[in-house]
């Protein structure tokens, strides 16, 4: 205190030309202050060290135990997809159509022993797809306990052929349009409609609707013509029918026997029948016109 009153450093030679001016006490306080240093014992300072060496030795191996565990899970996450464990061990294949998944075991069975990943998954995709485009779904997966490669996949129904100027083009009832089929579309309806559309899904749900009934008619559908909303069914005689909107199908084809089972005592086939306006309850039934013939 006396110091900072002084204004100099106690070791400056100035001190001694206020020390009159201070009690000699004071004095005394003051370069005992000076010159005092803290004592610690010798058990309080071996503890301290104690502590200071087990923090830094938790410290070096918190860090070489970090390393470590760095170092060994890069090589054990390398070992691991690219041992034995990640090889394909087997191939199964979980299609519905024989001959489909037939052709496509043998496509993929040459993956066998590869090392799995993403990469083999999607060139494994590709290749099917390219293979056999008709797939509504397919997934691949693999269970990482056995090794087996799982492809499951889900194949189109197709509903409708239809013929245009560079061939047949083949709808299904997701109302995507192919060029090909795996069943050459055997259950399908013969049509005759617009190339694309929006509305391709609706027209080929109603033919496949319409050959799932075909037992229920007297004289066999073979060829359905789309007009917008409302479509035309030719018969295996000829006869033509304007189905008008596709409502009421059953019990249309129940009144189209009675019609056809009337008319036929009368006048001689092919005949235009009209189911257009059978929400009304009225039924047209003539004979088809020479224009019309063939159609």
């Amino acid at each position: 205190m006396c110091a900072f009153f002084a204004g100099v450093r106690i070791n400056d030679p100035g001190f001694f030309v206020f020390e009159k001016s201070m009690h000699k006490s004071q004095v005394n306080k003051v370069r005992r202050k000076k010159n005092q240093r803290v004592k610690i014992r010798p058990k309080v300072r071996q503890k301290y060290l104690k502590k200071i060496l087990l923090v830094s030795t938790g410290g070096v191996f918190l860090c070489l135990s970090f390393l470590s565990f760095v170092y060994i899970g890069k090589y054990a996450k390398k070992a691991i997809f690219k041992g034995s464990f990640s090889r394909i061990k087997s191939i199964r294949v979980e299609i519905d159509h024989e001959r489909v998944k037939r052709e496509v075991y043998n496509l993929i069975k040459d993956f066998k022993g590869e090392f799995w990943g993403a990469a083999i998954k999607r060139k494994m995709m590709k290749e099917i797809t390219l293979q056999f485009p008709y797939f509504s779904s397919l997934k691949i997966y693999r269970n990482i306990f056995t090794g087996c490669v799982t492809i499951k996949g889900k194949l189109e129904v197709f509903a409708a052929r239809n013929k245009t100027l560079n061939g047949y083009k083949y709808i299904s009832l997701s109302g995507r349009v192919y060029s090909e089929t795996y069943d050459n579309c055997r259950k399908c309806m013969e049509i005759e409609a617009p190339a694309s559309g929006e509305n391709l899904k609706i027209l080929s749900g109603f033919s496949h609707e319409i050959y799932s009934l075909l037992p229920m008619f007297s004289l066999k559908p073979v060829k359905i013509i789309f007009r917008k909303d409302t479509a035309q069914i030719m018969l295996e005689d000829g006869s033509l029918v304007d189905w008008g909107r596709f409502e009421f199908n059953k019990l249309k084809i129940v009144k189209l026997n009675e019609v056809l089972a009337d008319v036929s005592r009368r006048l001689n086939p092919p005949y235009k029948i009209s189911l257009a306006y059978f929400n009304s309850g009225r039924i047209y039934a003539g004979t088809l016109k020479e224009e019309n013939k063939g159609k």
